[in-house]
């Protein structure tokens, strides 16, 4: 204790300068400025690098097939866009891109790059056709320069899965003007093989009795919950009721790993309700 005193003594005995604080406040503002402009100098740099990094994944196959042999970032080069097509002028707005996949296993990305390669030019020699419908409906040549919008398709693509040697991924289809037109496809291939993932690998041979009654499960949930969300039903007249799932069902992977059955537009339910999708959890996973 008398140490201590002994050294309090001394600490208050010392005399402080007078313009000691101008000069450390003064030090401090420098150091600030300093830190602050090498850390904007850090942050302007590593954006840049990632930036040109993602710009030559997209542009440049080559460097994503190298990028793709390295471990720790190999999955985010398994698909990219390969094409991207853009035109408008005064009747439409097209816009697709075309999404390509690297594996190591070249017979596997070149079964399923041809794959989606032809689903993608399947969809615009169908979109092509429909936009030719609807300029014939709003008489096209006397619309030029008018109020009338501009006829839109898109053409894209979203990753919904990609880990443990699994892609699961979607094509979307938009057209239309007022009330636009929304189509997915579904793609869920083994990368190990090149196969396409059915419901059955995944929940078994039960599957179609399994899928069916969770669908309605919550069919009736959802209309119970809000009385907006309506399904057609046998007794509507319609034959669009939901009677059980296709063969070629549509469906993708989540990142719980359930698959997901996905209705387009008016398949189950009227317009108004858009896509469908229903999640399938399996209890025994």
């Amino acid at each position: 204790m008398k140490k201590i005193k002994e050294s309090k003594l001394i600490y208050e005995s010392i005399k402080i300068p007078e313009n000691l604080e101008y000069k450390v406040n003064n030090a401090l503002r420098t150091n600030k400025n300093k830190s602050r402009f090498y850390i904007n100098r850090v942050v302007t740099v590593c954006s840049s690098v990632c930036l040109l990094f993602i710009l030559l994944l997209n542009v440049n196959p080559s460097f994503a097939n190298a990028v793709n042999d390295i471990p720790v970032i190999g999955k985010i080069t398994s698909i990219f866009t390969i094409r991207e097509y853009f035109k408008e002028d005064d009747t439409e707005i097209i816009n697709v891109k075309e999404p390509a996949i690297i594996t190591n296993n070249k017979d596997v990305e070149e079964k399923i790059n041809n794959i989606i390669a032809n689903k993608i030019k399947d969809l615009e020699k169908e979109s092509e056709l429909s936009v030719d419908e609807i300029k014939k409906e709003i008489d096209c040549k006397d619309r030029r320069g008018s109020i009338y919008p501009k006829v839109n398709v898109r053409i894209d693509y979203e990753i919904k899965y990609n880990q443990n040697n699994i892609l699961s991924f979607v094509l979307i289809k938009e057209e239309g003007i007022n009330t636009t037109s929304k189509d997915l496809y579904t793609y869920n291939f083994n990368l190990e093989t090149g196969n396409e993932i059915t419901l059955e690998d995944l929940l078994g041979n039960n599957y179609e009795e399994f899928i069916n009654k969770e669908i309605e499960n919550q069919i009736e949930e959802r209309e119970a919950k809000d009385k907006n969300q309506l399904f057609f039903n046998k007794n509507d007249n319609i034959d669009n009721y939901f009677k059980g799932i296709s063969k070629n069902q549509n469906f993708y992977i989540n990142e719980n790993e359930n698959p997901v059955v996905v209705f387009n537009k008016y398949e189950i339910a009227p317009g108004y309700m858009g896509i469908q999708e229903f999640e399938i959890k399996d209890e025994e996973k």
